[in-house]
């Protein structure tokens, strides 16, 4: 964060991704994008709230490659985030909403997000989440939503290990996947 309002923000993704047929196999995996953003946290009664703006730049993308990964678009995104503790529980809420904007195939987006949260012990959380996003504007959609579910550790004030499951069990034009994910951050 630069100030209690501003935060900036450097997000980058790698994947991995694994073809197979009855003749041969391959295996990809790389940096694929990186969004930088900016959000300004707008109020904080009765719950948090921020606006969020980021863009999306393409790594490394190659549509000759099998299995592809990632993709060549780049994309500009605005969101509004609502977050609320719930000290009783002990835990959390949040909601995402958004849109996310391009200038080529597949068309716009309107990506969303809700997690649950809950503090089974001060250093450890257990976190739900429902991801997805509905192409709007015409043009190609990849819709889908997506569920997840693992544990944070927290290790001290500053850094957090994730580890997760994920199912995306319903979408257009993409197919069902599954994933085991791991993530570590830090905050300032």
């Amino acid at each position: 964060g630069l100030t209690d309002r501003y935060t900036l923000m450097l997000y980058t993704v790698a994947k991995e991704a694994h073809w197979k047929d009855s003749f041969k196999s391959s295996t990809r995996k790389g940096f694929v994008e990186t969004w930088p953003g900016v959000k300004y946290r707008l109020f904080t009664e009765p719950f948090i709230g921020s606006l969020q703006v980021k863009a999306k730049f393409p790594l490394h993308y190659s549509e000759e490659a099998v299995p592809a990964i990632g993709s060549h678009q780049i994309d500009g995104e605005i969101k509004l985030l609502t977050a609320q503790p719930w000290p009783e529980l002990p835990g959390y809420t949040k909601f995402e909403l958004g849109f996310r904007g391009r200038a080529e195939e597949p068309s716009n987006e309107i990506p969303y997000f809700f997690e649950f949260g809950y503090n089974l012990m001060p250093s450890l959380i257990l976190k739900t989440t429902l991801d997805g996003q509905q192409g709007v504007g015409g043009g190609r959609n990849e819709d889908w939503l997506k569920g997840s579910f693992g544990p944070i550790f927290k290790l001290g004030d500053l850094f957090n290990i994730e580890l997760g499951y994920g199912n995306t069990f319903a979408g257009r034009n993409s197919s069902a996947a599954k994933e085991v994910y791991l993530s570590a951050s830090r905050q300032w």
